[in-house]
Formats: structure tokens, sequence, C-alpha cells
């Protein structure tokens, strides 16, 4: 059994906009102006992510790419 709206809004989606935003204003940009562009409320981004510091994380991670141990 689901509770509440169903999701919307891919995480997928979700860091990309986050990447915008950071890529613009640096690790101040807040988490308000990432709700902004994706039409989403804030709370949403704190519960998938629960910091800004998480947010930032997982954007960050998605960009590094390590090369295999040779």
């Amino acid at each position: 059994m689901t509770r509440g709206r169903p999701i919307t809004l891919s995480d997928d989606d979700l860091l990309d906009a986050a990447e915008k935003v950071f890529l613009e204003h640096g690790v101040e940009a807040s988490t308000t102006e990432i709700a902004q562009r994706v039409r989403i409320s804030e709370s949403v981004i704190f519960h998938r992510f629960k910091t800004k510091e998480a947010l930032f994380k997982a954007v960050f991670e998605r960009l590094v790419v390590i090369p295999p141990a040779a």
C-alpha cells in the first residue's frame, strides 16, 4: 500500500535541476531555488536526500567517473 501522492518527479530529474543550480550559484545555492525549478515542495528534496549536503554529494557523484583499477 502506498501513501500520499505518487512520485511524479524522478530522482534523475531532481538531480539534473540541482546540478544546474549548483553550477550557477555554487554550494551556496538554495534548496528553495532547486525546488522552484522543478515545481516541487522543498520538503520533497529533504525527504529524498535529508540534507543539502547529501543532495550536493549525489549531484557530484553522478559527475565523477572513477576509472577502474589497473
